[in-house]
């Protein structure tokens, strides 16, 4: 599925000075589906704010974890929650939080890089 350097502006005043994100150059765009469990069971992840972009970033994942198996993994940038676009852990945690017990997250994962010393 092809993406543009669109699906990642923001129409927010602070960042209208912001230079334009192009992550289509280091990231590639998937889409995973989590079944939140119930009685408290947390996903197996942890959030925090990106330095580099305006979004969400999977700072870990544990092993085993219901994030895990859906195919989350740490240094996923999260891009919406639901169709509903983050641009911070606040609003990450608080889309996921309040979300179906079936939702998606959409996710930008940084693009594997060749060894420059590969023969």
């Amino acid at each position: 599925e092809g993406w543009r350097d669109s699906d990642f502006e923001t129409d927010s005043d602070e960042n209208q000075n912001e230079p334009e994100l192009d992550l289509t150059r280091t990231h590639t765009k998937l889409t995973v589906t989590i079944l939140k469990p119930g009685g408290g069971v947390k996903l197996g992840m942890r959030i925090t704010d990106s330095e580099d972009f305006r979004e969400a970033l999977v700072e870990n994942v544990a092993a085993s974890s219901i994030a895990a198996g859906a195919g989350v993994k740490s240094d996923d940038l999260i891009l919406s929650v639901s169709g509903e676009r983050v641009r911070c852990r606040g609003e990450a945690t608080d889309k996921i939080a309040k979300a179906a017990p079936m939702f998606t997250l959409e996710l930008a994962r940084r693009k594997a890089t060749r060894s420059s010393n590969a023969y």
